[in-house]
């Protein structure tokens, strides 16, 4: 039984950090130098400025090598950067933000194999309930379903494995040559492969569906350490590009509410509609999906290229194999929510069907039709003849139900909820506003977190655009800032630290909406800068610690512009280039959040109860 108590723990959220016992581990400081020399010396070699950097291959093995190669003078720089930081970066006692009862509560939760805190689907915060009840609702819910899934024997599972990791490098030294996947491609495939042998199952789990009554769950699985996940990678990123172009494709709600806006005035007799597909994922057919890719494939690619997308298809789709517990199942219907290339493989799907289904309907009854995966949006047109309308809107649902899954439909209407807007028609415009689920805790990072200073600021900047971005009418835009400050003073922020921040805010707002979509672009790569002049230090951020700006002080004494010396961009690397670097930019990474000292994915890992007790009282 968890105690009432341990609400004033978990209301942090999920993502809240509990501070570290000390500033920094044994051995820490010690590699981010290491990290950082080498930088240092990668970015004084590659100083030629006719070199090109364009076109790096995304999927490749980060290489180790060092260059040995660069001035004296850089190299008695680095050393003497490192030695001040050493002398600063001492290891102090952390102050901690949770009280003593509160930390005896996270180790007992912890410690507590009865127990599981699961994540709530749409965000909607940590939900405890007994490991019993978890298993049960895994079992029952999902995986002994025989149609989706099939329990499998470790040893069986294992051998598959073995023929798995041989088709795959197979699929690599044949598409390598045939199909031209780039060398580095398919040496971070077998790479990746090969090192994911070790634990080469995915690893299942659920999400409470709090919002739903009676509560349900979303099976998940979670395929980054899975030994099919490197080829996913490679298949989710040449399908993407295909998956972008198509018609009823947009990006988020921004560039949805953009769409939507830029229709005008709509016809008088125009209403709006939406649908949702019944558990997408597993409900795709995986030899109906093969299928329709590989014909509609087949009319844009070369048949090198179009074979080793299909066999790729063929290997991800049908080895999806996952452990829960002590139990190997092996999923033979859809794909799991989770794997890298799901969400692409599932909205291609639709995506070919709709092209020759759902672009011609544009002639009778739709004005307007979008899709996000698994959620669309459409403007209908009614009839003049409400027997002819009725039978348009029967005829509609008919054809998306032949799309090789099942939908719900929102019937016409002036007003709707769609990827967390309001969405309505007035006088013949489209209007829009945020929206929340009434269940949403608004569960912003407290200050008393263990996090950077600047995330205050990307929070707040970042949620005011968004309003911004989201409402048409003013009255929307000051409602929804009135009540997120309010949710900020709520978390513990003082009004006189989140005023500065949300003046800031609504000139940074206004200021990027004014600009026209050339612009926003080019003021984004104008941000971004130059990547060759910029050099990073990664350090783990304790509130114990020296500030950013000791260290950009450090930087500048020992490095950039040291007394009596040349600045750094005045300094010549070995090949006589100039060196470019004219920024260190601190980058902290952040100790364990609540969610990750409390994850429940690796149930293998609990030595009390395990799922495989639980299959013949279930069966």
């Amino acid at each position: 039984m968890i105690p009432f108590a341990v609400r004033n723990l978990l209301g942090n959220g999920l993502k809240f950090i509990v501070t570290p016992k000390r500033s920094h581990r044994n051995g820490e400081i010690k590699d981010t130098l290491k990290r950082f020399d080498r930088e240092m010396r990668l970015k004084v070699f590659f100083t030629d400025p006719d070199l090109e950097n364009d076109n790096i291959e995304p999927l490749r093995i980060n290489s180790e090598w060092t260059p040995e190669s660069i001035p004296l003078e850089i190299i008695q720089r680095i050393s003497n950067f490192s030695d001040a930081v050493r002398h600063t970066h001492i290891p102090r006692r952390g102050i901690s933000n949770i009280s003593s009862y509160q930390a005896r509560l996270l180790q007992s939760i912890r410690e507590n194999e009865k127990i599981i805190i699961m994540h709530a689907d749409k965000n909607l915060g940590p939900v405890a309930v007994d490991t019993t009840d978890y298993i049960r609702w895994a079992l029952n819910d999902h995986l002994l379903d025989t149609n989706t899934y099939v329990q499998v024997p470790e040893d069986e599972a294992l051998e598959a494995i073995s023929e798995l990791n041989l088709e795959i490098f197979r699929w690599c030294r044949v598409h390598g040559v045939l199909a031209g996947v780039s060398v580095d491609a398919c040496r971070y495939i077998r790479h990746h492969t090969t090192k994911n042998r070790v634990e080469p199952f995915g690893l299942f789990y659920l999400l409470a569906k709090i919002h739903k009554s009676p509560m349900t769950t979303r099976p998940v699985c979670s395929d980054c350490a899975s030994i099919v996940h490197p080829l996913g990678k490679w298949l989710d990123l040449v399908l993407q590009p295909i998956v972008k172009k198509q018609p009823a494709y947009f990006k988020d709600s921004f560039s949805l509410q953009r769409e939507l806006i830029d229709l005008g005035t709509l016809p008088a007799n125009a209403s709006l509609i939406s649908l949702d597909a019944v558990s997408m994922y597993t409900n795709i057919d995986i030899d109906h999906c093969i299928e329709r890719l590989s014909t509609y494939l087949a009319t844009i690619l070369d048949k090198y290229e179009l074979a080793a997308i299909v066999e790729a298809l063929e290997i991800v789709m049908r080895n999806n194999r996952m452990s829960f517990g002590d139990l190997i199942f092996h999923q033979i219907r859809g794909v799991a929510m989770g794997m890298s290339p799901a969400p692409t493989i599932a909205n291609l799907y639709v995506a070919i069907f709709e092209l020759s289904n759902i672009l011609p309907l544009f002639d009778k009854y739709l004005f307007f039709y979008k899709r996000f995966i698994d959620d669309g949006i459409a403007i209908w047109l009614h009839d003049k003849d409400p027997t002819t309308d009725a039978n348009n809107w029967l005829d509609f649902q008919s054809i998306i139900n032949r799309s090789g899954l099942q939908w719900t439909f929102v019937e016409p209407c002036k007003k709707l909820i769609y990827m967390d807007m309001t969405i309505q028609i007035e006088n013949g415009l489209i209007v829009t506003s945020m929206y929340a689920k009434p269940m949403a805790l608004y569960q912003y990072i407290p200050p008393n977190s263990c996090h950077p200073p600047g995330v205050l600021k990307g929070l707040v900047l970042g949620q005011i655009l968004r309003i911004y971005q989201l409402c048409t009418k003013t009255e929307d835009i000051d409602r929804e800032l009135r009540l997120f400050h309010v949710r900020l003073v709520d978390r513990g922020y003082q009004p006189d630290v989140l005023f500065p921040i949300f003046v800031q805010g609504v000139d940074n707002a206004t200021n990027y909406l004014s600009l026209t979509p050339a612009q926003r672009e080019a003021r984004k790569l104008a941000r971004s800068g130059n990547m060759d002049e910029r050099v990073f230090f990664h350090v783990e951020y304790h509130p114990q610690n020296v500030t950013s700006k000791i260290t950009q002080q450090l930087w500048r004494n020992t490095i950039s512009s040291p007394s009596g010396k040349e600045t750094l961009t005045q300094v010549k690397n070995c090949s006589g280039f100039y060196i470019k670097i004219k920024r260190l930019i601190v980058a902290y990474h952040r100790a364990p959040n609540l969610g990750n000292l409390l994850t429940y994915r690796k149930l293998s890992s609990r030595t009390g109860l395990k799922a495989s007790s639980f299959i013949e009282t279930l069966s």
